[in-house]
């Protein structure tokens, strides 16, 4: 008596795998009957796959092979599943539970991304992360290569990290790199996904290497040393810098720190820096002025700080000057006779001076003549213009220059001397003024009105005319008296009547 119901098996199918499946073998416990495709179901990824291509052959009567080429051949997960269906043993025991085995087809090449460096660094990268498609087999530094400016550099120092299935990490500290344009690669035929599919080609990360300080390669003088009381100086750097500003600088005259004076930077073209020094005492001696480096956060693209100071050296030789400034001239810079409502005068000292404004003059008139002094201009450092502005009426001009001892020359000697009114000056030359009044007569309710132009004097008025005459001929001209042969006219008229 046989109450035993057969069992069945099937062979495993290597799994992920990048060819179809082939052949499976269908084992029986013992001989059965009634096998046939219909008692197989395939399915990917869910749906159900037709298994009419497919080819079932009896090896024994308890063993049968399925030839699954022609239907798996697709990227996917398979389920091949045996039915209990009319499958007996030869007592009619049927089959006692269905089977099944599985499998993932997989034809995709895996991919992987270097990340970017940011660029330029000034250090060798320690952790370069690799992002991969899927998990892979193979991945070691022999799959890297690395150059710097196209040559080859030795990688083995390098080691690589799994971070996850996914995700590696290659550790480039110990590896040598110069300074240069750095090309990591990775690219080799050794390294598969699981399925065997080999890695796409090249992945590849770029940046630049600099570990080289910056370094100031030149300096030059750019004013012309006229000026004792400054001097203006071009930084040359080794290349592009940040950073540099006035309180990375220090002047010092025979080793003394100076801190009077005023420092200017200005980032000119390319990496020069354009430093001015302005108010120097005028005092003989070495000057020095420095760019310090340490602690002046100067520092390159790569992050390299400014590894040296850079110091330029000049020598003045200042002789005192004992004399106070005095005035040469001063003298017209139009023609003598004014016809319009403007002169100008030339100021001429005996040396550079400053202090000079509108308050240092005044004006010595003759006649009717008005006038108002308008602007002072500097020329030179020892002239200087002044415009008078407006003038009318009819008279001379003269141009004063007061003296309260605002005005010194750059030794700090007041004009002509310790004192007010020492250095005063009255010997200019003069204006002939021939100007008339700028405006109109205008007449309104029997009065003559003068109307002047504003310039003249700084907001439109109207000044009332005072001028009797004028009035008087207003009135005749409304009534005017009968004469002599109008009067007698007149009488013989009233006679004849």
């Amino acid at each position: 008596m046989d109450g035993t119901p057969p069992t069945a098996s099937l062979s495993s199918v290597t799994s992920p795998r990048n060819t179809a499946a082939g052949t499976v073998t269908i084992t029986f416990s013992e001989p059965v009957t009634g096998v046939d495709k219909a008692d197989l179901s395939l399915t990917l990824d869910s749906a159900a796959v037709d298994l009419a291509p497919a080819t079932l052959a009896a090896v024994s009567a308890s063993q049968y092979s399925l030839d699954l080429s022609g239907v798996s051949g697709a990227d996917g997960a398979y389920e091949l599943t045996l039915n209990q269906s009319t499958i007996t043993d030869s007592v009619g025991n049927a089959l006692a539970s269905a089977v099944k085995t599985s499998w993932v087809m997989d034809t995709t090449p895996p991919t992987a991304v270097l990340a970017e460096i940011s660029s330029p660094q000034s250090e060798v990268v320690s952790a370069v992360s690799i992002l991969l498609s899927e998990e892979v087999l193979g991945l070691d530094e022999t799959g890297f290569g690395l150059t710097v400016d196209g040559e080859a550099v030795d990688i083995s120092a390098a080691t690589v990290s799994v971070i996850s299935q996914t995700e590696a990490s290659l550790d480039l500290s110990g590896v040598p790199l110069a300074d240069g344009q750095v090309e990591l690669t990775l690219d080799s035929a050794d390294i598969t996904d699981l399925a065997g599919n080999g890695l796409l080609p090249v992945a590849s990360s770029s940046w630049v290497m600099d570990a080289t300080a910056p370094e100031v390669i030149a300096t030059e003088r750019i004013d012309d040393g006229s000026d004792a009381t400054m001097a203006g100086f071009a930084f040359s750097m080794s290349e592009e810098v940040s950073g540099v500003d006035v309180t990375d600088f220090v002047l010092t005259q025979d080793g003394v720190v100076v801190e009077e004076a005023e420092i200017g930077v200005v980032a000119a073209e390319g990496a020069v820096y354009e430093v001015t020094v302005q108010n120097l005492p005028l005092t003989s001696g070495v000057w020095a002025l420095t760019l310090v480096a340490d602690g002046a956060g100067v520092e390159d693209l790569a992050g390299n700080a400014l590894a040296t100071d850079a110091t330029v050296e000049w020598e003045t030789t200042y002789l005192p000057d004992p004399d106070a400034p005095s005035v040469v001239s001063i003298r017209r810079l139009d023609k003598e006779r004014v016809y319009f409502h403007s002169a100008r005068y030339e100021v001429t000292f005996n040396e550079d001076v400053t202090g000079v404004d509108l308050s240092d003059f005044s004006l010595e008139v003759k006649g009717n003549v008005k006038a108002k002094i308008a602007d002072v201009r500097q020329v030179t450092g020892s002239c200087y213009e002044v415009l008078v502005s407006p003038i009318c009426g009819m008279g001379k001009l003269k141009l004063i220059l007061e003296d309260d001892d605002s005005i010194e020359d750059l030794a700090g000697n007041p004009l002509g001397g310790e004192g007010s009114a020492n250095g005063e000056y009255r010997d200019g030359e003069e204006y002939k003024i021939k100007s008339k009044w700028l405006g109109k007569w205008w007449k309104r309710r029997n009065s003559w009105w003068l109307i002047l132009m504003k310039d003249f004097i700084d907001e439109l008025k109207v000044v009332r005319d005072s001028c009797k005459e004028k009035v008087k001929k207003s009135k005749s001209h409304a009534k005017k008296a009968p004469s002599a042969k109008a009067e007698a006219g007149r009488k013989q008229k009233a006679k004849n009547r």
